[in-house]
Order: structure tokens, then C-alpha cells, then sequence
């Protein structure tokens, strides 16, 4: 408990991104997000996922799923191409509906898109883009 740091919020955020820099599991976070979609982690994960699918089905639902790209690094060289492939892969091979918005975002740079250059998270332009895409993803696959 660090009562300076939460007697400021100015303070608690230097303090928060001075422990997440100086932690190497924070720090790495997306290559092990990337590496997530290979070998074993991945082969069990998939089971998961098709666990939901039956489940949904089981209850009269249909699963439908839609994949944000990480937004912070967008660009021309957008690391995560492979984990949206593979995901469209699995999802076609489970009889998913799948709304990949990859190509909708690849025009903008990050910080059009994100909250700021600290927090990845979508801002109100990238939801915006993404409600008009599902929008019309959702109402195509409800019929």
C-alpha cells in the first residue's frame, strides 16, 4: 500500500508505469499475447473456444465473434497479422461468423485510435468505427 502515491493521482500513475516498466511479464505483455497463438498453449485454447461454440449451441445461441487488432501498433509492419489469420482459420473451420476489423483500422496510426500513448484501450473514434462495422456484421448474421 503506498498512501503518497495514492494521495495524488499524477503521483500514482508515475508510480504504476515505473513498477510496469521494471516488470518484465508487463513489459513483454504482447509477445506473450503473440506467443499464445502457437503450439500447445494454442492447441488447448482452441478446445476452449470450442467448448464456448457448444455451449452457445447447446442454449439455442449462435456464437458469433468479432477481433479487435492491437491498436498500438498498427502500421505497415503490424506484428500480429499471423494471430488474426490464424484466428480466421479457426473460426471458418468452426462454422463461427467471424468480423475480423484489422482492415479497418490499418490506415490510422495509433494515436488516432487509442486512448493515449500509455493505454492501448479503443478511444471514441476507434468504437465508433468498430459499432458501424458490427453493426452491420450482426445484422447480416441474425437473419
Amino acid at each position: 500500500n503506498n498512501c503518497f502515491a495514492e494521495a495524488s493521482y499524477y503521483i500514482d500513475i508515475m508510480y504504476h508505469h515505473y513498477k510496469a516498466y521494471n516488470n518484465p511479464y508487463i513489459n513483454n505483455y504482447f509477445h506473450f499475447v503473440k506467443k499464445g497463438y502457437e503450439g500447445l498453449p494454442w492447441e488447448k485454447q482452441k478446445k476452449r473456444l470450442t467448448a464456448l461454440r457448444d455451449l452457445v449451441n447447446s442454449h439455442g445461441g449462435k456464437l458469433q465473434v468479432v477481433t479487435f487488432p492491437l491498436l498500438h501498433a498498427m502500421g505497415s509492419q503490424y506484428e500480429y497479422k499471423s494471430v488474426h489469420d490464424e484466428l480466421c482459420r479457426f473460426w471458418d473451420q468452426q462454422g463461427v461468423a467471424h468480423l475480423d476489423l484489422l482492415s479497418e483500422y490499418s490506415n490510422f496510426a495509433p494515436g488516432k485510435i487509442t486512448v493515449n500513448r500509455y493505454d492501448a484501450h479503443p478511444n471514441e473514434l476507434a468504437h465508433a468505427i468498430a459499432a458501424k462495422k458490427m453493426d452491420v456484421f450482426l445484422s447480416a448474421n441474425m437473419k
